[in-house]
């Protein structure tokens, strides 16, 4: 086992450190193995992988932008960040006025080389070459599997920027170095590297490594810090889910203004659950390593998995609503608290999930007064995502306006549809006369590849 703690004054949890046995790398923390020959044949007699539709439904469903990296040299991005999703696990962020490539997948198909390029083909192309980007200064590397690290994309973007800086797991710089790279930073967990005034930490993972017949987990894997003057990002890699590693970089490392977070490729959950998060584990990390936003990346690319190719985008939103919903109906109650006697944030909030699980369990055709309209209002304006906590006070000015027209229209004899009919009426009419950003649910938002999202002022 490597010996590091202290290493640049992170002091961890020694379950959480680098563990090398037998000039092979493990996660301490669970004993899970990667997925083995029975378990892969397993799932592909299921029937391994979604169904993606024609181009021109994915053209109309997931549209791939002609990215414009004009923001990229503009003097606001030092007041924030800078991202582009490029498809899959490759994101172009701009931190303290530096350009970052996380995982750069720019090739057709990703998989081994055997004098012709074969393995997954991707469904949504690339969204511009690699002559077309701007500057590059660093590139970061989560780990060495073949949709995360492709020969060729990283032999042409050592060609085009000869001086740029590598940051890669432990075990992977020869490999970058037959590319042609010539600036190559080799880290273990915890490891902290300084480029152009900005830290870049390789941080633990639960993951696992192959690229060869007999390679498994000789290379490490993990997730990357990297920390500006004024602003901090952090790109997770590919992992599974365990709570108190994530809300151990957040305690060291975070808060973190923007993080890239997986969302894809998690079923079937028995095949996938101990190296993919899922949606819902994605939304854990968020608030595990305290991101103050984070975009959901690893989904829309290549059909890796069985979930159909657009449900994680579905459901970080819905899962999203769920949770403005919650918080919503946390304050709407909170407000009115006079006549319980509850103290301290966590009894209120206790009280008021209880309150809420009251709430949903009310039938539609009983909420006959005002104030019980208005709190159902917000329970489904939840759900139906127009609600953004720092406006509150202006949406539920416009709600109050129409309760009245509700109760016009009888809304306790209407069934859900026509009530959902209603809503999305006057959802839309909102959303025509407010210039209100709704970032897919909040604070954890999905682009479509190519789009560029300027974050400002996060913290």
């Amino acid at each position: 086992m490597t010996d590091q703690p202290g290493i640049d004054s992170i002091v961890v949890d020694k379950k959480f450190h680098t563990l090398c046995e037998s000039n092979r790398y493990r996660c301490n923390w669970t004993d899970f193995s990667k997925p083995g020959v029975s378990g892969v044949v397993k799932w592909l007699c299921e029937g391994s992988r979604a169904t993606i539709p024609k181009q021109e439904e994915l053209d109309h469903a997931l549209p791939v932008i002609n990215p414009s990296f004009d923001k990229y040299v503009s003097e606001e991005t030092t007041h924030g960040i800078c991202v582009t999703w490029l498809g899959h696990a490759c994101v172009l962020v701009q931190i303290d006025g530096i350009n970052i490539l996380t995982d750069p997948v720019f090739s057709s198909k990703c998989g081994p080389r055997f004098g012709f390029q074969v393995g997954h083909t991707r469904y949504r192309e690339v969204p511009c070459s690699i002559g077309k980007l701007p500057h590059i200064d660093a590139v970061v590397i989560s780990h060495n599997h073949y949709d995360h690290l492709d020969y060729n994309s990283v032999c042409q973007l050592a060609e085009r920027f000869p001086d740029l800086k590598w940051f890669v797991p432990m075990g992977v710089k020869a490999f970058m170095e037959s590319c042609q790279c010539k600036n190559v930073e080799e880290c273990e967990w915890w490891q902290g590297r300084l480029h152009k005034n900005v830290k870049f930490t390789f941080v633990p993972a639960q993951h696992w490594s192959k690229r060869g017949l007999m390679d498994d987990n000789m290379s490490l894997w993990g997730g990357w810090c990297i920390k500006g003057s004024q602003r901090n990002f952090y790109f997770s890699g590919d992992t599974g889910y365990y709570g108190e590693l994530f809300k151990e970089i957040g305690d060291k490392l975070g808060p973190f203004d923007l993080a890239a977070i997986p969302i894809g490729a998690y079923c079937p959950r028995w095949f996938m659950c101990h190296h993919h998060i899922d949606p819902e584990e994605a939304l854990k990390v968020h608030e595990d390593v305290k991101a103050t936003r984070s975009i959901g990346i690893h989904w829309g690319t290549f059909n890796l998995s069985s979930e159909p190719y657009l449900e994680p985008r579905d459901k970080v939103k819905e899962l999203q609503i769920k949770k403005i919903a919650e918080i919503l109906l946390i304050k709407v109650i909170t407000e009115n608290l006079q006549t319980e006697k509850c103290e301290g944030r966590e009894k209120i909030q206790e009280w008021a999930r209880k309150k809420i699980k009251e709430l949903q369990n009310e039938k539609k055709e009983d909420l006959q007064t005002e104030e019980k309209t208005k709190e159902w209002l917000h329970k489904k304006v939840g759900e139906l995502q127009i609600e953004n906590i720092e406006k509150h006070q202006k949406i539920e000015g416009f709600l109050k306006a129409n309760i009245q027209e509700l109760k016009r229209e009888k809304i306790e004899q209407l069934q859900n549809e026509k009530i959902d009919e209603w809503l999305k009426r006057k959802i839309e009419e909102f959303q025509k006369t407010n210039t209100i950003e709704l970032l897919d649910g909040g604070n954890f938002f999905t682009i479509n590849i190519g789009e560029t999202k300027f974050i400002k002022s996060l913290q």
